[in-house]
């Protein structure tokens, strides 16, 4: 059990740049300055991990991290099919954000084709992040939904060799993956619609105090990061290039030379939650039976950091 101004973060190198708020609010201090004792912890999986929801979940059931956020129908599912968790705030969408990044991305000679010739074409999603909810709502305004075929393969770099490779259709990617599949030769086949922001969930037992001066020394980071994206740019790009790791070396060279037009995504300051935000995307799920019924705003969440 953390103490009570300890708590436990847990960074994915493949996809860092959801955590980048809190890396620069570590990296500067900020926490410390709000005399909280936080640890990083690296849960970059070794193996293919089949669904990230479980993976996430799992963090917060065994104490190994106590805050996470991720794409909002995703933070709902999860915190619905688990008591140890509750939504405690968001970050609204934003124009340059990572939310505002997500789309559809493809071969040249797919995109010529049009959005019709992917009826039944294999799609690559990641299970239990936002790229499958995402994917499902984009498409369903241009295909019937019983012809959307997604192929659930993993981690955005698997996505985007595969696309590549051809093996198959289109993939969906954001942030740094959607600049290298540009610089790589893939277009955008389509930009997302959605225009929702990113969730926060913590694990139940933390107090109030503990979780203000969280969202407090993450939000001056946030800040910090929109007054001077430049001023972040290496640390950045640091993290960007673990992930060139795991592509082949041509793409990796390719990807190195990024470094100076990458996008550093803006973020929105955290907030309370509204009960309209989840109320219409939990009828959403539901109605799609891709979240458990019967559960309301209140039993999901808190906004005792506020």
């Amino acid at each position: 059990m953390a103490d009570r101004r300890s708590i436990n973060l847990s960074v994915n190198d493949l996809a860092f740049y959801w955590s980048f708020p809190e890396i620069v609010a570590y990296e500067s201090k900020f926490y410390q300055e709000e005399e909280l004792d936080v640890t990083i912890h690296n849960i970059t999986p070794a193996t293919k991990v089949p669904n990230k929801s479980k993976l996430y979940m799992g963090l917060l059931e065994r104490g190994k991290a106590d805050l996470y956020h991720a794409a909002e129908w995703v933070s709902i599912g999860r915190a619905v099919a688990s008591p140890e968790s509750r939504i405690i705030a968001w970050s609204p969408w934003v124009l340059g954000g990572l939310n505002a990044s997500f789309g559809l991305y493809s071969k040249p000679e797919v995109k010529e084709q049009g959005l019709e010739s992917l009826k039944g074409k294999q799609i690559a999603v990641e299970e239990g992040t936002g790229s499958y909810y995402t994917t499902i709502e984009d498409l369903e305004r241009y295909l019937p939904v019983d012809s959307i075929n997604l192929k659930k393969v993993g981690d955005p770099h698997e996505r985007l060799l595969l696309t590549l490779n051809g093996d198959v259709s289109a993939a969906s990617l954001l942030g740094v993956y959607t600049d290298l599949a540009v610089h790589v030769g893939l277009v955008q086949l389509l930009e997302s619609s959605r225009r929702k922001g990113t969730v926060m969930v913590s694990r139940t037992g933390l107090g109030r105090d503990v979780l203000h001066r969280f969202i407090s020394a993450t939000n001056r980071a946030i800040e910090a990061i929109n007054r001077d994206p430049e001023g972040y740019r290496d640390l950045y790009f640091s993290k960007v290039k673990v992930i060139l790791e795991r592509f082949p070396d041509p793409i990796k060279k390719q990807g190195l030379e990024l470094k100076e037009s990458l996008n550093i995504p803006r973020w929105a300051k955290w907030e309370p939650y509204p009960k309209q935000r989840f109320d219409e995307a939990y009828s959403w799920m539901e109605e799609r039976k891709m979240v458990e019924s019967g559960f309301s705003y209140e039993m999901v969440s808190s906004l005792q950091a506020f």
